[in-house]
């Protein structure tokens, strides 16, 4: 072999992996041999992942060099660092707990209250903090859980099919309302995201890969279910003019079309829409930064009591462990929050809400037949800093429980101007339903971008999502995202 062939064989050796692949492991707890989630391993020079909720982890190595560390840290434990080219596949590492020498000295040399400290967090936040324009690159997961209490369609009248037809509507919507109530759905997203961020208001999204996990049982998508209850309604209803739709004194549609409905169902594809994306992240991911406002109860300070709680160590920073409470009856979550010594940054959040108090409420059973409870609203998001010194957000999980009730009759009118001839029919719709769901969001990346790039950014329909029955674990393959639970791979 000629020298300088074998001197680029060894530089390529050196500095970087010759198998590209996903290698797994497990953060454990040193002392008590628990597993830790929401550890965070950093790799190279801007990869990084965080354990799941077992402390399991995955790191791509397509790009890494046999010259690169992992480095290994947790709120309360000291910064473990390992060489990359010693690290197997599903090796455990253990992060031993971190002594607070520094505490006393920290609070005794501060000598700062907790609401001094949330003041100083307020008072440094739009320097402390992403503000300027940015990409993020986002995977979320969602898992989805619906139990139906009670479900189903009756059609109580309708003038222009025989009697016996509308009977068999009943029948087959009876049937399907049978293999709903009581039943316990699960089923899983992910997706794969492309943020523009600029300023407060302007925000672009491009969706780039989403999968959906739903069982191969027919009867365990819900989604499926009612599908299948408005086909068997409106292929028997279809008319070629348009319904006045109606519901109590409201109306809920002035010209319904309901061949277009049947069409719509016939075509019903699964996918991803860029809009319906940007709306829901439009008013939260700006908030994570502090830009449009702030979170309860950061909002409502007054309304809280605070307390220092410790001081522990977080990425190599002190940080403030400060608990907080109802302190009036309006208030309604409790929770931590991780603040530094050093420039009074929130790294880390932590809020529950309080049983028996609800994020929404309403209650209008007994006059409209609709009840709502939002009954579980839990956030916890956690920080970490860029290249300038800024923090972003790096992991963020939402959790909320919801109760629905609705028992309606709404009335269908045909356009029609002789009264006579006006067709119409009756649907009654009772649904009484818990959902839960939950959302982790991980900021794989976080980049700087300007106005110019911003505003050459052109935004994509979406995408259409691909359907498994089992979660597909290479499909992630060379990307840093959460690594799936037990729960999730099991699933089927």
């Amino acid at each position: 072999m000629k020298i300088k062939y074998l001197f680029v064989f060894v530089v390529v050796f050196l500095f970087f992996k010759t198998n590209a692949q996903n290698l797994r492991g497990t953060i454990l707890d040193k002392s008590t041999q628990e597993t830790i989630p929401f550890a965070t391993i950093q790799y190279g020079k801007n990869n990084g992942v965080i354990s799941n909720i077992e402390g399991k982890f995955s790191v791509d190595t397509t790009r890494t060099r046999n010259i690169d560390s992992l480095k290994i840290s947790s709120m309360g434990f000291e910064t473990f660092s390992l060489a990359l080219v010693g690290f197997r596949d599903n090796d455990s590492i253990y992060l031993t707990p971190a002594i607070n020498e520094l505490s006393e000295v920290f609070l005794r040399d501060e000598n700062l209250t907790a609401r001094e400290l949330i003041d100083l967090f307020i008072k440094n936040k739009d320097s402390n903090y992403v503000t300027d324009a940015n990409q993020l690159q986002v995977f979320q997961r969602t898992e989805y859980k619906t139990k139906f209490k009670d479900y189903g369609f009756e059609l109580t009248k309708a003038n222009y099919i025989k009697k016996s037809t509308r009977k068999e509507i009943n029948r087959d919507l009876e049937e399907t309302s049978k293999t709903v109530i009581g039943s316990n759905t699960t089923y899983f997203r992910e997706r794969l995201v492309d943020v523009y961020l600029n300023e407060k208001d302007s925000l672009k999204i491009i969706p780039q890969k989403a999968i959906k996990i739903v069982s191969s049982d027919a009867d365990q998508d819900i989604e499926e279910i009612q599908t299948k209850a408005f086909k068997k309604i409106f292929e028997k209803l279809e008319n070629s003019n348009s319904f006045k739709v109606r519901t109590f004194i409201i109306t809920v549609e002035d010209s319904l079309d309901l061949s277009k409905i049947n069409k719509q169902l016939e075509k019903r594809v699964d996918s991803t829409k860029t809009k319906n994306i940007r709306n829901s992240y439009k008013s939260f991911l700006p908030q994570l930064n502090f830009k449009t406002g702030l979170f309860e109860p950061l909002s409502e300070v007054d309304d809280y009591s605070f307390e220092i709680e410790d001081v522990t160590s977080f990425n190599g920073e002190m940080v403030y462990i400060i608990n907080f409470e109802p302190d009036r009856n309006r208030a309604k979550y409790r929770g931590k929050l991780y603040i530094t010594a050093e420039n009074y940054s929130i790294v880390k959040f932590e809020r529950q809400l309080i049983e028996g108090k609800s994020e929404q409420k309403l209650n209008l059973k007994f006059l409209f037949g609709v009840k709502f409870d939002s009954y579980r609203n839990d956030l916890e998001m956690m920080y970490f800093k860029n290249a300038e010194g800024k923090y972003y957000p790096k992991y963020i999980k939402q959790t909320d429980g919801q109760y629905f009730y609705v028992d309606r009759k709404f009335i269908f009118k045909e356009n029609e101007d002789n009264r006579r001839e006006r067709m119409k029919f009756k649907l009654n719709i009772l649904a009484e339903v818990n959902n839960f769901t939950s959302d982790e969001f991980f900021i794989i990346s976080e980049n700087k971008i300007n106005k110019n790039q911003f505003d050459e950014i052109k935004e994509n329909e979406g995408i259409i999502i691909k359907e498994f029955d089992r979660y597909p674990s290479s499909f992630w393959k060379n990307y840093n995202v959460i690594e799936a639970t037990d729960k999730l791979k099991n699933y089927e």
